[in-house]
């Protein structure tokens, strides 16, 4: 009799304590509940190429990255079960989303305790807005073309206790397009079998040889033109294409002793560009044809290439010309006195009508693909620094120097 009184007593205890927890925390909840006065809304959301520019069609496989404004526009500081607010992007949900639905885009922000009052700016791209609070990935692409509705929603998991659940999402639309030129993705180029009115040989330098075809252009613009030569001195047809991308630094002096993967805040001058033109062709064997580019009125990059593929964007460590073995020769033309650096167009958020959140119980429960940060700050957002993704030193631009068409080499150009 003795031993069924201790186990029942053993099990009484085994399932007493579960039970006094979890009645303590729904208790701690209600009190935050009653307590918090927090109304967090996404009040602005914008899509962006690499740069900065705004946008609302890219062209296919573009990296395409995010811009987030988040602000609490309740009375009182939005108290979290763990110190943090999680918000989850998702470049494709027409549909509301229900609370806890992770993304498989990889791309969230996380942040501490928003005071009352406060809103701020989040951008994913490399020199962006407090991009370090980006936690995984900072830019997706599309691989089909077609209409897209990205959708953003703040405390997706219901950790922040608030006085409003409705009004924690946004959406914006967007257009993927593999009609780069028709859709003003870039500016088409055009190639002939003559040498373009302009072009001078003796002027055609950085001559660079790959797969069998040599390639060379002009030092300085024609008629607002830049002009590639290319000679295919192999046995058989090749393909080939030149593209000239916007800059939106200068180039660095001294060039950079690392490389992308090592050091990838370093190479912000070149992660940053964006296309401005292109123009692909086929060479027979033994031919020479010339590519001329139409070139923006801010500083540039040309690159000649072997393949038919135009990378619409550059990213560490493989997306580059150079790094994936297919550049020919490039060069940056910089014209100091007459052109600036590029700068990406300013286009203030549009407002916002938040979508209504489902009715759903809301279960703190953080999915997997969001790591748990360490650090826990208490009013303002802290930045905490990636776990995958190096968060970029952004470097100083120098200002621009006086001596007229200067071009500088770039021994890694596309890279």
């Amino acid at each position: 009799m003795r031993k069924i009184l201790i186990i029942l007593a053993i099990v009484f205890l085994a399932m007493a304590i579960p039970i006094t927890l979890y009645l303590l925390n729904q208790q701690q909840d209600i009190r935050q509940r009653a307590a918090g006065q927090a109304d967090l809304i996404v009040s602005g959301v914008q899509l962006t190429d690499a740069a900065g520019n705004v946008r609302t069609k890219f062209g296919v496989n573009e990296d395409i990255y995010v811009k987030i404004r988040i602000k609490n526009q309740g009375t009182d500081t939005g108290v979290s079960t763990d110190g943090k607010t999680y918000t989850q992007f998702y470049s494709h949900k027409p549909s509301t989303v229900a609370p806890n639905e992770g993304s498989t885009d990889g791309i969230s922000l996380t942040n501490g305790q928003f005071s009352a009052g406060y809103e701020k700016t989040y951008e994913s791209r490399w020199n962006g807005l407090n991009n370090s609070f980006y936690k995984q990935n900072i830019y997706f692409n599309k691989s089909n073309d077609g209409n897209y509705t990205a959708r953003v929603y703040v405390n997706y998991d219901g950790k922040v206790t608030e006085t409003n659940y409705l009004n924690n999402q946004a959406t914006i639309q967007y257009t993927v397009t593999k009609n780069f030129v028709s859709q003003g993705i870039y500016r088409a180029g055009t190639d002939s079998a003559s040498a373009p009115s302009g072009f001078s040989a003796s002027n055609c330098g950085e001559q660079g040889t790959n797969n069998g075809v040599t390639a060379c252009y002009m030092l300085e613009p024609v008629n607002g033109r830049s002009i590639v030569r290319f000679t295919n001195n192999s046995s058989g047809s090749r393909a080939v294409g030149g593209a000239v991308y916007q800059s939106y630094y200068r180039f660095p002096d001294p060039y950079p002793s690392c490389s992308p993967s090592e050091c990838p805040e370093q190479y912000i001058w070149a992660w940053t560009q964006t296309i401005y033109a292109a123009h692909t062709m086929t060479l027979s064997s033994g031919e020479t044809r010339y590519i001329s580019l139409p070139i923006p009125d801010c500083y540039w990059q040309v690159d000649a290439f072997i393949g038919s593929e135009i990378f619409l964007s550059f990213h560490p460590p493989s997306q580059t010309y150079g790094r994936s073995g297919r550049l020919i020769g490039g060069g940056w033309l910089e014209q100091y006195g007459s052109l600036e650096a590029c700068k990406p167009n300013d286009i203030p958020f549009p407002s916002v009508t938040p979508t209504i959140t489902p009715t759903a119980t809301l279960t703190p429960t953080l999915p997997p693909e969001v790591p748990t940060p360490t650090n826990t700050p208490t009013e303002t957002p802290t930045p905490i620094p990636p776990s995958e993704t190096p968060t970029p030193t952004i470097p100083a631009c120098p200002l621009p120097s006086q001596v007229q068409n200067v071009r500088i080499e770039c021994p890694f150009c596309g890279q």
